[in-house]
C-alpha cells in the first residue's frame, strides 16, 4: 500500500531524512519510533501529502496505493481527486481540532467539504463515526464546545474526523502525546481495533513504546533522520541502539554499536 524508495529531503543546509527506504503491506500497522529530531513527523506529513519541495528540496519517490511519485503531482490533481482525507487520513499531533467550532462543526467540515449530503446524511455518518470511536454515549456531546473535552475525547473525536472520510491509509502522529497513561493505553487499543475492523494500513509516529506494543505490527526505529531498524516488537526491544533509546542513552555514540 505505501512504499517510499530511495526518499531524502532538506531544509535548506540541513538533511532532515535520508536513504529512507520502506514498504508498508496493505491493512498493516507500522509504528515509527526515534528520538525527537530524527524525521518521523516529517516523514509522515510527505506520505500524508501536506508537505512538499516548497518546504525544501527532496529526492526519491512515495508511492500510496494506485497513486503513483504522490509528491509530484500537481495540488490541483490532489485536490480534484481527493487525495488528501479521502484516501489518506491524518491524526495530528493534539489532534488540530478547530475551537472555534463545536464538535458537531468540527465533524460536519469534511462532509460538506468533499460530499454532496443532506444534513441527515451527515448526522447519520457523524454518529456511526462516534460509535466507533466510543463516543456516542456522551450527553449532549455534539453540542459541546471542544474546550469543555479531555484530552482523550479531543483525540477521538479528531480521530473521529479523520474517518468520517473513510480513507483506506491512516497517519498518526504522536497520537497519545500528553495524556495520562490509562487515556494512552485506550487510545492505543482504539487506533488497534480500527486498524483490524476497518482493514486500514497505518503509520504511527510515537515516542511511547507501550502504545507501540499495542498498536505495531512492526516497528522502524529512525535515528538522525535514517532507518536503522525494521521488525517486530520483541525483535527491537533486544537491538542495542533502540535499547539505549528506551532507557533513556538518546546520546549513546552509534559508531560504538557491533
Amino acid at each position: 500500500m505505501i512504499t517510499i524508495h530511495d526518499f531524502a529531503k532538506s531544509y535548506g543546509d540541513v538533511k532532515i531524512l535520508q536513504d529512507i527506504e520502506l514498504k508498508v503491506d496493505t491493512g498493516e500497522a507500522l509504528v515509527l519510533i526515534g528520538p525527537s529530531g530524527c524525521g518521523k513527523s516529517t516523514l509522515l506529513r510527505h506520505v500524508a501529502g501536506i508537505e512538499d519541495e516548497s518546504s525544501g528540496p527532496f529526492s526519491g519517490r512515495i508511492d500510496v496505493g494506485d497513486v503513483q511519485d504522490l509528491l509530484r503531482w500537481p495540488e490541483q490533481k490532489l485536490l480534484h481527486q481527493r487525495i488528501r482525507g479521502n484516501r489518506i487520513g491524518m491524526l495530528f499531533q493534539e489532534g488540530a481540532l478547530f475551537d472555534f467550532c463545536n464538535v458537531e462543526e468540527n465533524l460536519s467540515w469534511p462532509l460538506r467539504e468533499n460530499h454532496k449530503l443532506s444534513p441527515t446524511e451527515i448526522l447519520d455518518r457523524i454518529q456511526s463515526t462516534l460509535e466507533q470511536v466510543e463516543m456516542h454515549r456522551i450527553r449532549g456531546l455534539l453540542s459541546k464546545e471542544i474546550r469543555e473535552l479531555s484530552g482523550g475525547q479531543k483525540r477521538r473525536i479528531a480521530l473521529a474526523r479523520s474517518l468520517l472520510l473513510e480513507p483506506d491509509t491512516m497517519l498518526y502522529d504522536e497520537p497519545t502525546a500528553g495524556l495520562d497513561p490509562p487515556v494512552a493505553m485506550d487510545i492505543a487499543k482504539l487506533i488497534r481495533r480500527l486498524s483490524e475492523s476497518r482493514g486500514l494500513t497505518s503509520i504511527t509516529a510515537t515516542h511511547d513504546m507501550n502504545s507501540a506494543r499495542i498498536i505495531a505490527d512492526r516497528v522502524c526505529f529512525m535515528r538522525d533522520g535514517q532507518i536503522r531498524f525494521i521488525g517486530r516488537i520483541d525483535e527491537c526491544e533486544t537491538h542495542p541502539e533502540i535499547r539505549h533509546f528506551l532507557q533513556g542513552e538518546v546520546d549513546y555514540a552509534a559508531q560504538t554499536i557491533q
